[in-house]
């Protein structure tokens, strides 16, 4: 039980008693106590980062924007849940001292009003020293959506094919605000009927070319929904610019479309003035249908799964239990849209076209998972940057708005733990082929961490535009400082580089595992404190546990 008395502000007064309790947490560049009390060998210390708290036997270290929710239960009982399905219980000596660090911790796990609030800002605006600050200034030069394009690029073979062009209709983000400045198209399609396109498809998110299979020749495109509407709308340039992709890879088959919703869901879809192609307007073309469920689906699934996690584990039910959340099977429903997206590129040397509604949620979620089981090199932890980066960042993935630290994301039906369901896909494939990944385990626990805790600038706002609008890149540390290729601590001792070219998984939910690491109290792997690998960080005591390994209490 962690029991604390009552706590003082730390710009105040304390007591004389309570003096030695200001070294009991050390402190970040830039961070702040904002509160600090302790008894019987217990210490809270809330800072303008984190919530730290001291027992006799362990240390609780948790972020203040990885807690999604505070309520007071049972009088003197604090619950904490955190956004990456843990649970913290703090129990009280009375109630009003849980009250009070009820409103302390609410006030605290808010969403800020402006950005420049989430510590991140802070952690590189107080770095003094002038080498840390060349080495960040280093990484923010050798960055950016241009060069990482640029490699890619040729590193895939679209230099040497005349059937491909770059082009630069988005420059300044004027055509798609959620898209980067240049994409990949077929030569033969124009920018005046790119334009087109874009007045067709959901958000302007046009079909772009993001991966070639340098055997085959296929290619693989992502893309918002038609807007078909109720009326049936059709656009010859949209219909022209598939037709182009699949001349551009020399196909013999049709260009595979397939959309990870349901065919009910798509056409439901044409009441908001969306919908799905109509294969009588696109005759070279096969629509498939894949079913996955919708943000809302997942996040009440999440929930489930967080509350089973939270609770005293029944040995003779677990098993019952955690097929009811369909946690499970929503993996195995992508990993099967993934896999089928590989044999068609890989086997058939088919090019596939990727989208859902918007294609910021579940097309990201395909198209990058298709990718790691594709090409061996972002299963490196320099490639598995490049995935990320391109796929999730670059392509707007609204990271503010479904992890709930944007500006004012107040709106819990905008939150959906999207990119750590992805994750946690890889983390099954990590498990299926062990000697295939450069990265290990520890790796993903800490970018599920650090996705929510706003320690790094990386995931912060919905898109490139509003990351370069805001200076990311410039006033906050980007998350690869920590989980970098030269870090042994993320390396895996397996990792063959001469393993599988091709991963084909077995997708089936009996071969799927919960992944204890992240959803269960007392089970992460053991992972360097991130203040001891940070840039711009101050030295830690030893003995501090990571992020990860939080102390459940049940009271």
């Amino acid at each position: 039980m962690v029991e604390e008395d009552e706590s003082v502000k730390a710009n105040g007064s304390p007591d004389l008693h309570l003096q030695h309790l200001q070294v009991s947490c050390p402190l970040l560049n830039g961070e702040r106590v904002e509160y600090e009390g302790g008894a019987g060998g217990s210490v809270f210390t809330l800072t303008n980062y984190r919530l730290h708290i001291r027992t006799q036997d362990d240390i609780i270290n948790v972020p203040v924007q990885l807690v999604e929710s505070v309520e007071c239960r049972d009088v003197t009982q604090l619950h904490l849940t955190c956004k990456d399905c843990k649970v913290i219980r703090c129990h009280f000596l009375s109630a009003e001292q849980c009250q009070d660090w009820s409103r302390r911790m609410n006030a605290s796990v808010r969403p800020p009003v402006r950005l420049e609030e989430v510590f991140a800002f802070a952690l590189l605006s107080c770095s003094t020293s002038t080498e840390e600050r060349e080495v960040h200034d280093g990484m923010c030069r050798t960055g950016g959506h241009q060069h990482r394009f640029k490699s890619e690029m040729e590193r895939m073979g679209f230099h040497t094919h005349s059937d491909w062009r770059i082009s630069n209709i988005n420059h300044n983000y004027r055509l798609c605000s959620s898209y980067p400045q240049q994409i990949l198209v077929p030569a033969s399609v124009t920018d005046q009927q790119l334009e087109n396109v874009a007045a067709f498809r959901s958000w302007k998110r046009i079909p772009a070319v993001v991966y070639r299979h340098q055997s085959s020749g296929a290619v693989i495109g992502r893309c918002g929904q038609p807007e078909v509407s109720w009326w049936g709308w059709r656009n010859a340039d949209d219909e022209h610019l598939l037709q182009s992709i699949a001349k551009a890879c020399a196909a013999d088959q049709k260009l595979l479309i397939m959309d990870a919703r349901s065919y009910a869901a798509a056409v439901a879809n044409r009441a908001k003035g969306g919908g799905c192609e109509c294969p009588e307007y696109y005759p070279g073309c096969e629509v498939m249908f894949m079913g996955m469920a919708n943000i809302h689906s997942i996040r009440r699934s999440f929930q489930c799964l967080r509350s089973l996690c939270a609770q005293v584990p029944d040995p003779v039910n677990w098993l019952s239990a955690l097929e009811s959340t369909k946690w499970l099977p929503h993996l195995s429903l992508l990993l099967k849209a993934s896999l089928l997206v590989v044999n068609a590129v890989d086997r058939d040397h088919r090019p596939v076209l990727v989208h859902c509604s918007d294609g910021w949620d579940r097309t990201p979620q395909i198209v990058a998972l298709s990718k790691l089981l594709l090409d061996p090199f972002y299963r490196t932890i320099k490639g598995f940057q490049v995935l990320v980066e391109t796929e999730w960042l670059d392509y707007g993935h609204k990271f503010a708005g479904r992890c709930g630290h944007g500006e004012n994301a107040d709106d819990v039906n905008e939150r959906c733990p999207v990119f750590l369901q992805w994750l946690d896909c890889v983390h099954q494939l990590q498990r299926q082929f062990p000697c295939s990944f450069e990265f290990n385990e520890p790796f993903l626990v800490k970018l599920v961490q650090h996705t929510y805790s706003c320690l790094f600038g990386t995931f912060l706002c919905n898109s490139v535009k509003e990351r370069e609008e805001r200076q990311i890149h410039q006033n906050t540390c980007s998350v690869w400082s920590l989980l970098r290729a030269g870090n042994p601590a993320f390396h895996n001792i397996l990792y063959s580089p001469r393993s599988e070219t091709v991963l084909h998984p077995v997708c089936h939910v009996r071969n799927l595992m919960l992944w204890s690491a992240v959803y269960l109290p007392n089970s992460a792997p053991s992972t360097p404190s991130d203040e001891s690998c940070v840039p711009h960080s101050a030295p830690v005591s030893p003995e501090d546990t990571p992020v990860s390994s939080f102390s459940m209490n049940d009271g």
